[in-house]
Order: C-alpha cells, then sequence, then structure tokens
C-alpha cells in the first residue's frame, strides 16, 4: 500500500504492509534535503538515508528503540563511521581526514582514550587515563615551553605525558 503527499515544500511516498503498517518513507523537503526511512515491523525507524542542504549524506542504523547504533556519514567532505552505545554517544569513529585515516575510542563520558592516526608526516598511536595522564607512540608534536618552537618526534619513538601535558618519560630521550 502506497500513499504519496505533495505540500509546497515537501513531497514525499509513504509506504506500509499488507496490514497497513507503515514500513518506509521517501521525502524530498526543500529545506533539509531528501529522506528515506525503513522501518521494523511495529513502525519504528531502523534505517535512515539522508543528504542535508550542505550535500552531507549519513546512513543511520537504529536498534529495535529507536536509538541509534551505527551511522555512516560525509561531514565536510570527509568520510566515518560511528558506533553509538546505548545512550546514543558515539563511542568509536572511524573516519578519514584531510590528510589521512583515524580511529578514535571514547569511554562513557565521551572522553577519548585510545586514538591511531595516520598522515602524509607519520602515524601516531596514543592512549589516556582518566586522570589525564598519556602515552604517544610515533610521530608526536612536541612543544618547548621556554621557547615555544615545535617539532615533531620520530616514528620510532615514545613518549608519556602527565596530567598537564608535560612530558614525564621518553625514549629515545629528548
Amino acid at each position: 500500500m502506497a500513499q504519496l503527499s505533495v505540500g509546497k515544500s515537501l513531497a514525499g511516498l509513504n509506504l506500509a504492509d499488507e496490514k497497513g503498517n507503515p514500513r518506509a518513507w521517501i521525502s524530498l523537503d526543500n529545506k533539509n534535503g531528501p529522506l528515506i526511512m525503513v522501518a521494523d515491523d511495529s513502525g519504528k525507524a531502523s534505517a535512515e538515508l539522508s543528504v542535508d542542504a550542505k550535500k552531507q549524506a549519513a546512513l543511520s542504523l537504529s536498534d529495535a528503540t529507536g536509538k541509534q547504533g551505527a551511522d555512516i556519514a560525509i561531514i565536510d567532505h570527509q568520510p566515518g563511521f560511528f558506533l553509538r552505545d546505548a545512550d546514543g554517544k558515539p563511542r568509536t569513529t572511524l573516519g578519514l581526514l584531510t590528510d589521512g585515516p583515524y580511529l578514535s575510542l571514547r569511554d562513557a563520558i565521551g572522553k577519548e582514550r585510545a586514538s591511531l592516526s595516520s598522515d602524509s608526516n607519520g602515524v601516531n598511536l596514543k592512549i589516556s587515563d582518566s586522570q589525564g595522564f598519556s602515552t604517544s607512540i610515533g610521530n608526536t608534536d612536541l612543544v618547548t615551553p621556554a621557547t615555544g618552537d615545535t617539532h615533531r618526534t620520530s616514528a620510532a619513538s615514545i613518549r608519556m605525558f602527565n596530567d598537564k601535558g608535560n612530558v614525564i618519560w621518553a625514549a629515545p630521550t629528548q
């Protein structure tokens, strides 16, 4: 069963199953862009494909309660894959930044705890704890506090930082 509706700024097509339950929607909204939604047999949207006014595309997948669980999106010409927890907070991000790939793992409050990035200047693995201490393996940009000079460590380096961002251990030594 299909129903077509057309308005000043919205045109849409609603599809229902043989029992009349809404199962899919296709809409064209001049303000927000095209949208396709697919619902489970209870009528809850479980997949949504959209393109917004900035020409950014997204595919969102939701669980049986309607909470988003995974998103694939292109934001500012950068593709990304996002996994969300039961509260809808992004916990894992895999993206392609301007100059290379990026992987981020976040804790329950949204604080990044581990990341892996690569760009034309090198690669870096960073882990951190809830107190603000962190370890960086690989290429890391360091600022000399006295002069403000910035230099980048080699891929064969490890730096440990205190909660204020100061190096507390390094190999090779600075």
